[in-house]
């Protein structure tokens, strides 16, 4: 009978002292060196800030903002380059999707070599400080793992059997899920021109609409769209997924809840509203780690939604050493 569940985000590896925030993953980037002494993803790098404008803030937050780009910048860019003179005596219909194309290759490239990088990266990871070792209940536990690591294994020896992991793993060969979370029609009201509100009759608000409308912007557009869109995690098929009701079936006795290193993001929480509905809250001990004043401001605002009484802890006052344990 399982009674301890832990869900594992990424502040568990961090206080492990394993580089794994996107900051880091930004300096791998640009570090990476391959056997021929090549920097093979430097230019995803330069891709990524040019395009998107990115800045330290937007590194640290960096899967929320793959879904923040601004749209009118990038196709006004490309239309300066790519627009068709159709003017032009040498002008041939096929000319028409060289814009549309041009966007789609670009940024279907440069997203592909950026979650080809991010599998490397993650692979490559350190393993995590003995040292910093915390007490948890190993027997008779479920984890679900928000990490691609291995630290649950390779520091508590925790069997691959216990641990579901939600986002996938490294060193599968399957994808690592990752990506924002703002839906198709989020993004899509972004790209979305709207006449002046001082025309209000509709007849003219039509005619602005099609005074307006050019076919080759608004199918460079759309693929731009597609393409953003594309880097969204789903988390609503992750979790009516074969894996995760599996593990949700496993949870519903427990009588413990543990949370570590979780930032209680926007993404993470249809993930922990959906193990609250599969758990009894009223039967159960929960607790939850903070790193930040922000972290313990998200975790009580997550009590006190769901009514839960719950401790909240940091992880270093739960380290092995400090309790005497002794271990490798």
């Amino acid at each position: 009978m399982i009674n301890h569940l832990y869900i594992i985000g990424n502040g568990f590896d961090l206080h492990h002292e394993i580089p794994s925030n996107y900051k880091n993953f930004r300096e791998w980037l640009n570090g990476y060196q391959n056997t021929d002494g090549n920097y093979p993803f430097k230019a995803v790098v330069m891709r990524l800030d040019d395009i998107y404008g990115a800045d330290d803030v937007w590194w640290w937050n960096f899967e929320n903002s793959l879904g923040k780009f601004d749209f009118h910048r990038y196709i006004d860019e490309l239309k300066t380059e790519r627009y068709p003179d159709i003017a032009s005596d040498d002008f041939r219909d096929r000319d028409r999707f060289v814009m549309p194309d041009s966007a789609q290759y670009e940024l279907s490239s440069l997203y592909n070599e950026m979650r080809k990088a991010f599998h490397e990266w993650v692979k490559n990871l350190p393993q995590g400080k003995g040292s910093k070792k915390i007490h948890m209940e190993t027997q008779n536990a479920f984890f679900i793992n928000f990490n691609y690591t291995e630290t649950l294994q390779r520091l508590y020896n925790v069997s691959e059997n216990e641990i579901y992991h939600i986002h996938g793993k490294a060193g599968r060969d399957e994808p690592l899920i990752l990506g924002h979370g703002r839906s198709y029609k989020d993004l899509e009201q972004e790209t979305t021109d709207n006449p002046p509100i001082s025309i209000t009759d509709p007849n003219e608000i039509q005619a602005w609409y099609d005074a307006h409308y050019d076919p080759i912007l608004d199918e460079t557009t759309k693929c731009v769209l597609d393409q953003v869109a594309a880097q969204r995690k789903d988390v609503n098929s992750i979790l009516h997924s074969a894996p995760c009701r599996q593990a949700l079936n496993q949870i519903k006795n427990v009588s413990d809840i543990h949370i570590y290193g979780l930032s209680f993001s926007p993404v993470d929480l249809p993930y922990l509203k959906t193990i609250v509905a599969n758990v009894n809250i009223l039967k159960t001990r929960w607790e939850i780690s903070y790193f930040s004043d922000d972290d313990k401001q998200r975790a009580d605002t997550f009590l006190q939604k769901y009514g839960i009484h719950g401790n909240l802890v940091n992880l270093d006052d739960l380290l092995l050493l400090q309790q005497g344990t002794l271990f490798p």
